[in-house]
């Protein structure tokens, strides 16, 4: 049984969850006041001990990965295949002073590479447009007022209107 998310000695029985609990009891156990709320103060110092109310994000891929990304298609394979078919053929036949068609499937898998990357990194701003303008806040009560906050810097004990 883990009871990790408290602070200070239980006010009734150790395995009770948070859910089942009076919300008097909860209240205490969590050390906030449901008529009054947090003081400014102790959102501060629990914000700072538990960090901002927000899910771990992967970290970003570096730019050089994302574009090496884009050759990682069976198409791509087929077409890779196909320069160096036409390098061998034009290695037997020396037909041409330059191997023209294994440089023009090479232009366009590298083109293609190219509009995949800016595509993909235009999807990912849209993105993060978006979550920019959907931010999610919430009404708490505070120092005995109702505040809206973002919901990033939600506390433990928070009570939520």
């Amino acid at each position: 049984m883990t009871q990790g998310f408290v602070d200070g000695p239980a006010d009734g029985p150790a395995d009770i969850p948070p859910w089942g609990m009076e919300t008097t009891d909860l209240a205490g156990r969590l050390g906030v006041d449901p008529d009054r709320g947090l003081s400014a103060g102790e959102v501060e110092r629990r914000l700072a001990a538990d960090g901002p109310n927000l899910l771990a994000s992967a970290p970003p891929r570096p730019a050089w990965q994302r574009f090496l990304d884009q050759f990682r298609d069976p198409l791509i394979y087929l077409l890779m295949g196909a320069v160096v078919i036409s390098l061998a053929a034009w290695a037997f036949e020396r037909e041409h002073a330059w191997p023209v068609d294994a440089i023009v499937i090479s232009v366009i898998v590298v083109l293609n590479a190219v509009l995949g990357f800016v595509q993909e990194a235009r999807a990912q701003d849209a993105v993060a447009g978006l979550a920019r303008l959907t931010a999610v806040n919430s009404s708490v009560l505070r120092d005995g007022e109702v505040q809206r906050v973002p919901s990033a810097g939600l506390v433990r004990g928070d009570v939520l209107v």
